[in-house]
């Protein structure tokens, strides 16, 4: 590293036993190390997730001009079952490499 700024951050108390944790398990040096490494993985998965809202946002848009809804016409499982799909294909795809990559960088990779 070129040049180091010290600075001050305010962690949850479940944050600072997760990073306390790191450290103690002998996966990270230090508690600046692990944040380093949670950053490092933000900053990685920023696009992915500006391109997951965009999207989105575009499926958003192309079902509002897809028309009206009209939910007098389905019973309630139709709905949920609409709303299911609709939440495996947009959200789940996300959960799923947020889990398959373990969450939030503390792995000491």
């Amino acid at each position: 590293m070129a040049t180091v700024e010290k600075v001050s951050v305010a962690l949850s108390p479940e944050l600072l036993d997760m990073v306390k944790g790191a450290v103690a398990s002998g996966q990270y040096g230090s508690a600046s190390e692990v944040i380093r490494e949670a950053l490092r993985e933000w900053r990685l998965r920023q696009p992915l997730r500006e391109a997951e809202a965009e999207r989105l946002r575009k499926a958003w848009t192309e079902g509002l001009g897809s028309g009206p809804f009209c939910i007098e016409s389905r019973t309630g499982e139709q709905v949920l079952s609409s709303m299911q799909f609709t939440f495996d294909r947009a959200i789940g795809p996300l959960l799923k490499q947020t889990f398959r990559s373990g969450g939030i960088g503390m792995n000491g990779a």
